[in-house]
């Protein structure tokens, strides 16, 4: 198959109609960060004063490269913002777990901590895979002295196919961060979150660790398969 090499000039024009488009810029309105390929969006959430947080990159790396990433559980640590323990709690199927999680907090404020269900879907036709993330109420891990249990936070990674070595990354995330944090500090850390958790997967998509692993996967063989077959489109 003949390698297609999209320009940086067409990789922005892609992005940018992806935010205008399946994203809607009328209800997201300007980044509130744009850099290092990264733009970052907030909006008002009815009846909160604590934001919906939008961040949007496109990764120069394949789809199962970046799921096989993901997967990764307590590799985490390394490259999403704040988080300084992830760990798998129960495996129901390879596209539907229970994980905790600890996120550092800056002093004086109390880490906070989550069990969260993690359920993968894929949208083969629209080129896409998307990883969505629901808090649990359920007490499956004690909360430690000195940590604050979040279980009102939702959080999704949807992953479109652009071509064979390039993928968008739009990130959403929306916590209630629990006990006393004031919202302007709330979200000032929800506005730093995506960005810096899509330059860190910027980072660790590029370790040949994640590429081999990709490329020998379940998902690489469904997206193979599901190329071959017509069965992916790009969206655009």
């Amino acid at each position: 198959m003949k390698k297609i090499i999209i320009p940086a000039a067409c990789l922005l024009i892609i992005e940018f109609v992806s935010i205008i488009g399946l994203h809607g810029s009328s209800e997201w309105g300007s980044p509130v960060i744009s850099k290092d390929g990264i733009n970052v969006y907030m909006k008002n959430i009815e009846g909160s004063k604590i934001k919906e947080g939008m961040g949007v990159a496109i990764i120069n790396a394949r789809l199962e490269t970046i799921t096989t990433l993901m997967r990764d559980v307590p590799a985490q640590i390394e490259w999403f913002e704040a988080c300084i323990e992830a760990r798998i709690l129960k495996k129901i199927n390879d596209d539907n777990l229970i994980l905790y999680r600890v996120n550092k907090a800056p002093w004086p404020v109390h880490n906070r901590d989550a069990v969260t269900q993690i359920m993968v879907t894929r949208d083969y036709p629209n080129g896409r895979i998307i990883i969505s993330s629901n808090a649990l109420k359920d007490p499956l891990v004690p909360v430690a002295k000195g940590v604050i249990r979040m279980t009102d936070m939702t959080s999704r990674f949807v992953l479109t196919y652009i071509d064979r070595e390039h993928t968008e990354v739009v990130m959403y995330m929306k916590v209630n961060p629990a006990g006393a944090i004031p919202p302007w500090a709330a979200n000032l850390m929800g506005k730093k979150l995506p960005y810096n958790t899509l330059l860190g997967m910027k980072r660790m998509v590029a370790r040949s660790k994640y590429i081999e692993a990709g490329k020998k996967s379940k998902d690489g063989r469904e997206i193979e398969d599901a190329l071959k077959n017509g069965r992916i489109k790009n969206s655009r």
